[in-house]
């Protein structure tokens, strides 16, 4: 009977160093598999912060040339203008000198 005991006991604690070294193995893929998943996780981050950095670049590009775009029409419409006045004040000083001589 104590030998059946102490059998009993022997083959409990066997079953316990199987557990805790199943439980080891596993806490050790759970721990990898964890760290893998961080790793994917934060490459998915940067990949997705790098693609909207560069959508923002493009889209201040795009933003910039079009008022490039606006100052360039807009300074086109000034230099007809002066062309104009000056053309207007040409006609109006050549007219005077033609006055002031006769």
């Amino acid at each position: 009977m104590v030998e059946d005991t102490i059998k009993a006991i022997r083959e409990t604690e066997k079953k316990a160093e199987e557990i805790i070294a199943d439980a080891k193995a596993s806490g050790a893929q759970l721990l990898e598999k964890a760290k893998q998943e961080a790793a994917e996780l934060e490459s998915g981050m940067v990949r997705q912060a790098n693609d909207q950095a560069a959508k923002a670049r493009e889209e201040a590009a795009r933003a910039g040339k079009e008022k490039l775009e606006e100052t360039v029409r807009e300074a086109g419409s000034e230099i007809r203008q002066l062309k104009e006045a000056a053309k207007t004040r040409e006609k109006e000083v050549i007219q005077a000198i033609i006055e002031e001589l006769v």
